[in-house]
């Protein structure tokens, strides 16, 4: 199977192998496990990266700047754990981390990746009705987890530094 057509334009080895798996099921004449991702690949699916990003902004962990052709995400975490938010972005986001701050090149690409407007992630809390909560703001599944209980004024307040 792999000899007959090598590789697909695809995302690469992963997209192969769900290929390859489902050609051996249909050659054996098996059914896939219920489990398997037939029709969208696991990692599109549940792209852990995205559900992170969402998660902070519904949580309002992060404010959004916008820069010339460009968007500046700050967060309200440590430096170390926003390089993690950074090389968990999309590619097409052509993004760069310094400091606190994720510099993101590509805000249209980024806020559709993200299941948000710009004009949203740069909305002042009063205008986008406290919090990005929404339908669109929810992750793939339809689950838009709520805050955990603690005072927000939506996506864009933050508490001060400390």
């Amino acid at each position: 199977m792999l000899t007959e057509q090598p590789w697909t334009e695809e995302n690469g080895t992963i997209e192969d192998v769900r290929r390859i798996f489902c050609d051996f099921c249909d050659e054996a004449d098996r059914k896939k496990p219920e489990y398997f991702p037939d029709d969208k690949p696991a990692e599109k699916q549940y792209d852990t990266g995205r559900m992170k990003w969402q998660r902070d902004i519904r949580g309002g962990r992060i404010m959004f700047e916008s820069e010339p052709d460009a968007t500046t995400a700050d967060f309200d975490r440590e430096e170390w754990e926003v390089f993690d938010y950074g090389k968990r972005l999309d590619k097409r986001s052509m993004s760069d981390k310094s400091g606190t701050d994720v510099y993101i090149g590509a805000p249209e690409e980024f806020a559709e990746w993200v299941g948000y407007s710009v004009e949203e992630l740069l909305a002042a809390p009063a205008e986008t009705g406290g919090s990005l909560c929404s339908a669109e703001g929810a992750d793939e599944n339809g689950d838009s987890s709520q805050d955990d209980g603690k005072d927000s004024s939506g996506i864009l307040a933050r508490p001060p530094r400390r």
